[in-house]
């Protein structure tokens, strides 16, 4: 009796054990992707998940009926004021080596809740595929050093 009172005492905890474990599992937010690879010759690559949320691409297509492949890809801003941000076309062959033909980053200020469609050539005949980073304004530093004037005014002219 006393085993049989055991057994089901141990079967009700492995239950309730294992209920504890989906309930705190089903709390964990999936992870957001930052990558989108939903078309097979164009991928879009996010910063960060705060680009992730302000910038969304509404429709993407790959324009290969010329000499050189064109992208086309047309950006939504989700939020209500002017989102200024950076992209860059990362050209790649069709075996998806990047190619050195690619672009710099340009810089793109979307309108508040506006859209905007960014499109860009492939500068070689080898582009098959690309890979569109979007990026929030990333500013470098440039020091000038501030010339001494006690200094300037032995020099002579």
């Amino acid at each position: 009796m006393k085993i049989k009172m055991l057994a089901a005492v141990l079967a009700l905890f492995a239950i309730t054990a294992c209920t504890a474990n989906k309930s705190q599992e089903a709390e964990v937010p999936a992870p957001i992707v930052l990558e989108d690879r939903s078309h097979p010759q164009i991928a879009i690559v996010y910063g960060s998940e705060a680009e992730y949320h302000v910038v969304k691409i509404m429709d993407k297509q790959m324009d290969l009926t010329g000499n050189l492949p064109r992208v086309v890809v047309r950006l939504k801003n989700t939020v209500s004021s002017k989102v200024p941000f950076e992209y860059q076309c990362i050209w790649e062959d069709e075996f998806g080596a990047p190619l050195i033909t690619s672009s710099a980053w340009q810089r793109v200020t979307l309108p508040q809740n506006g859209e905007k469609v960014i499109v860009d050539m492939g500068k070689s005949v080898k582009a098959k595929k690309v890979t569109m980073h979007v990026r929030f304004l990333v500013d470098v530093p440039i020091w000038v050093p501030t010339p001494d004037p006690a200094t300037m005014s032995n020099q002579p002219l």
